[in-house]
């Protein structure tokens, strides 16, 4: 695959990820895990997947442990559970049938899981992760960026949303740029920004891409701005707002992002 597909799929991975580890609840608080999004990860890398009593499980090795010869794998249900055992063994755990229970050793194993658990709920979800993001080729050469950043100009002046959006997020997965915290909230606008810490703890942002889809706004500020300098924060409002204008406006923003993107290497 091409770097921009490299980097999409990276960004699908996160987004699903965040959207299955916001859906975990505290033990035994009863909350549904986002069992869908965790689905369309685990077919972000093909994991091999076999149905057993109505539970389906992923093989997330491509083969078993060389010395007990036994699987990784991960039950798909609301505890996420990632199990070192053969598929009949992790189904018998899960989904235990009546003649099961009433036997001592296998209610032994189906009441304690401990010989073969591996992780459970966030862990296991972070094991994936890392798994889909492993084969990820992310490397990229000077002309990617310049595709990318062509790309967006073009769109922007044709006002193409998605096309130019989706450059956008591209430039900020590769520069890390993430949302803003809550002293920094622009209303009306989307922004996206590097964010960090003073060396006194103060959260500090910049630069700051902003952006309004519906007006087709979007803009650039170079400036770094802390929490506590009102006058920064204020400019920032004005600049979502339309009142003040930043250091690049429009098309050029993409020029300057490839810019940042080729001095950082």
């Amino acid at each position: 695959m091409s770097f921009k597909e490299n980097i999409l799929k990276k960004i699908q991975i996160k987004r699903l990820a965040e959207a299955v580890l916001s859906s975990i609840g505290p033990p035994g608080s009863g909350a549904s895990t986002d069992l869908e999004s965790m689905r369309l990860l685990l077919e972000m890398r093909e994991f091999p997947m076999e149905t057993k009593r109505g539970l389906d499980l992923y093989f997330l090795e491509k083969s078993p442990d060389p010395e007990t010869g036994r699987p990784l794998i991960l039950a798909l249900d609301n505890e996420l559970a990632i199990y070192r055992t053969f598929p009949e063994d992790a189904a018998m755990r899960k989904n235990p049938l009546i003649k099961e229970m009433v036997h001592i050793l296998k209610i032994i194993k189906i009441l304690n899981d401990g010989d073969v658990l591996v992780s459970k709920r966030d862990v296991s979800l972070e094991t994936v992760r890392e798994k889909c993001l492993a084969d990820l080729d992310l490397s990229f050469q000077a002309s990617d960026i310049e595709a990318l950043a062509e790309d967006g100009r073009v769109a922007f002046e044709l006002s193409i949303v998605p096309q130019w959006e989706e450059s956008l997020v591209i430039f900020a997965e590769i520069l890390g740029y993430g949302p803003l915290p809550k002293p920094f909230e622009t209303p009306g606008s989307k922004a996206l920004g590097a964010v960090g810490q003073g060396p006194d703890g103060e959260a500090i942002c910049g630069p700051i891409v902003l952006y309004d889809k519906i007006q087709g706004a979007l803009g650039l500020m170079e400036e770094t701005i802390g929490a506590r300098d009102r006058e920064g924060r204020r400019a920032l409002k004005k600049t979502a707002s339309g009142m003040a204008s930043p250091a690049f406006e429009g098309a050029g923003v993409f020029g300057r992002l490839k810019t940042y993107v080729l001095e950082k290497g």
